[in-house]
C-alpha cells in the first residue's frame, strides 16, 4: 500500500492519561540567568573549522602570544585572532614551499639542459 504527501491515515497516540510514572514529576526550576549568561547564550560561536595546517609548535607559539597581549577573545569577522594568524602563517607556508619547489625544479632542468647539445632547452629554461 502506498501513502503520498496528501494521504491522510489514523495512528494510535496515547493520551496523556494513558502514561503511567512509578515516581511523580517534580517540578524543576531553573536559576533566572543573569546579566552576563544571558548575552553569552546569544553570542554565537565563531565560524572556525577545528584543524589548522599549521604543526604543533607553531600552533602553541601564536596560542601563547595571543595570550600574552590579550587578544584570544578578539574576533575579526567572527573569526578568532589566533585562527587568523594561524591562517596567515599557513599561507606563507605555502608561498615558501612553492618558492622552495620552484627553484629545485629549475636548478634540476637546468642541470639536465646543460647535459644536452642543443641550446634551444638552455634559451628555453632562462
Amino acid at each position: 500500500m502506498r501513502y503520498g504527501c496528501g494521504d491522510q491515515r489514523t495512528t494510535a497516540i496515547p493520551s496523556p492519561s494513558a502514561i503511567t510514572t512509578d515516581t511523580p514529576e517534580q517540578p524543576t526550576e531553573k536559576p533566572e540567568p543573569t546579566s552576563d549568561e544571558a548575552i553569552k547564550s546569544f553570542i554565537l560561536p565563531s565560524a572556525t573549522p577545528a584543524p589548522t595546517v599549521t604543526p604543533g609548535a607553531a600552533t602553541e607559539l601564536i596560542s601563547e602570544f595571543t595570550q600574552a597581549t590579550g587578544l584570544q577573545e578578539v574576533t575579526v569577522f567572527r573569526i578568532g585572532v589566533e585562527d587568523w594568524l594561524n591562517l596567515g602563517l599557513s599561507i606563507l607556508q605555502v608561498f615558501v614551499i612553492g618558492y622552495l619547489l620552484s627553484r629545485l625544479v629549475y636548478f634540476v632542468l637546468s642541470k639536465a639542459a646543460a647535459r644536452t647539445e642543443t641550446s634551444y632547452d638552455d634559451v628555453f629554461i632562462k
